[in-house]
């Protein structure tokens, strides 16, 4: 029998991108059974996440950050993983887009994944709530730190999950979700968002551009 999967969604204050993230789990090819926890509210992303772990009744618990996109075998790999390597995952490689500016860079993580990539077997609940509980605003640098000292995490270097920042609703507390971090040495899109559509695929990349065009 397939593991059951927990999705934690921490949200506020974005409602279009949070119906993106459904459909992002809605896409999914897991075939073992899923249960998406979204807890909307004005907590901080730590204690959001955390009202999201108390809720959690699977196997394994998978981060969909509300404002990143996911492709449909995510989930499959976060569980391949976490049944036959390690009890922790996740990716060292992100790729941060600002769909205002245009403009994308990759970043890489040594040592640690971003939240959006985190992944954990539920037997770490526990201590993933108490570091949610006692964090500010670095979450995935303090969940990290836990890991590498406590548990044998494993991080891939493959940048599945894409960070779409800039979109509508609450602005982000990182450096990618500002503007004025992105410099002339980033890469940048043209007007029809070619490289946007090259990552994600048409139709994802459309579901992007439509929620820009309502801003507009």
């Amino acid at each position: 029998m397939q593991p059951k999967v927990s999705i934690l969604t921490a949200s506020g204050g974005r409602p279009r991108q949070l119906e993106l993230c459904k459909r992002w789990v809605a896409h999914q090819t897991y075939d073992g059974p899923i249960e998406h926890i979204i807890n909307e509210s004005d907590l901080n992303v730590p204690l959001n996440l955390a009202e999201c772990i108390k809720k959690a009744t699977g196997d394994i618990c998978v981060v969909f950050e509300d404002d990143d996109f996911y492709p449909s075998k995510w989930v499959s790999i976060c569980v391949f993983n976490l049944t036959e390597v390690t009890s922790f995952f996740g990716s060292s490689e992100t790729i941060y887009y600002h769909l205002g500016a245009k403009r994308w860079r990759e970043i890489s993580h040594p040592g640690r994944s971003s939240l959006c990539a985190t992944a954990w077997q539920a037997k770490h609940n526990d201590d993933v709530l108490s570091i949610c509980q006692g964090s500010t605003q670095f979450l995935d640098v303090d969940i990290w730190a836990w890991a590498q000292e406590n548990l044998s995490p494993w991080l891939i270097k493959d940048a599945y999950v894409k960070s779409l920042k800039g979109g509508p609703g609450r602005p982000g507390a990182g450096g990618g979700h500002k503007v004025h971090t992105y410099r002339d040495r980033d890469k940048i899109d043209t007007y029809d968002y070619p490289h946007l559509r090259c990552m994600l695929g048409d139709e994802e990349a459309r579901a992007y551009m439509e929620i820009l065009d309502e801003e507009d």
